[in-house]
Parts: structure tokens; sequence; C-alpha cells
């Protein structure tokens, strides 16, 4: 009764890692949508700035073509800051990413690793149970045999 009450709680635990393990990886799944609808918001709105600066060229151009002089110099001035700051939110964002990502491979492989190590203690205990039973079977044999040879006479 304690070895079938034993086995049926490493099921039940084997069962619920299962379980854990599923929604880990449908968890994995979601992040990984969510990490791709990130990644396409992102190629849109680098798409929205590139149409922007764009824009912004052609009116410059426009400008240039009143006062050559004075609007080269406030174009490329125009022009360097709002690469700068295309590039800054371009670094912000990749670097968020960066960051988002690495906690999520951080979290991912701890919790792997306490998975793996109640794996292991589970096939510790489950080799000694394994142990005692064989034991419990050699010693109940040994038993009936030493009970059938009395029985029968045999020593």
């Amino acid at each position: 009764m304690d070895y079938e009450a034993r086995i049926s709680k490493v099921e039940a635990q084997l069962e619920m890692q299962q379980k854990d393990i599923d929604r880990l990886y449908q968890a994995i799944d979601e992040l990984r949508k969510l990490m791709l609808d990130r990644f396409d918001r992102t190629d849109r709105s680098i798409a929205e700035l590139r149409k922007y600066i764009d824009l912004k060229i052609s009116e410059l151009r426009t400008y240039t073509d009143l006062n050559l002089g004075e609007l080269r110099t406030h174009t490329d001035l125009s022009l360097s800051e709002l690469r700068a700051h295309t590039e800054r939110g371009l670094s912000e964002l990749r670097a968020h990413t960066d960051r988002s990502i690495g906690e999520l491979r951080a979290h991912t492989d701890h919790r792997f690793n306490q998975m793996q190590n109640q794996i292991d203690e589970l096939r510790k205990e489950v080799g000694v149970n394994l142990r005692w039973m064989i034991g419990m079977w050699l010693t109940t044999m040994g038993m009936i045999a030493g009970i059938g040879g009395r029985v029968f006479g045999m020593y």
C-alpha cells in the first residue's frame, strides 16, 4: 500500500511537471509571438521614420532652391539631428529588446534547471524505491521457499 501511494505520488508529480513543461512551452510560444509583433511594430516604425525623413528631405530641398547657402547649413543640421535621434531611438529599442530577450533566456534557463533538478531527484527516489522493492521481493521469495521447505520436509 505504501509503495502504491508513493508510486501514485511520483506519477502525480510527473503529471504536474509535464503540465508545467507544457505551460512553459505555451508561454515561450506566446512570448515569441509578442517578440515577432514587437519586431513588426519596430519595422513599421522604421518605415514611418524613413518616410518622415524622406518627407523632411524633400521639404528641405524645396527651401534650398530659395536660399541655397543658408538652407544648406540648416538642412545639414536638421538631417544630422534627425539621424542622431533616429539612431538613438533604434539603439534604445535594440537595447530594450536585447534586455527582454536576455531576461527571458535567463528565466527559461532557470526554470529548465529547476525542472532538471526535480527530475534528477525523482530518478534517485525511483532508484531507491526499486531497490527496496527488489529486496522485499527477494526476502518474500526466500521466506516462501523456507516455509515450503519446512512444510514439505526438505530440511
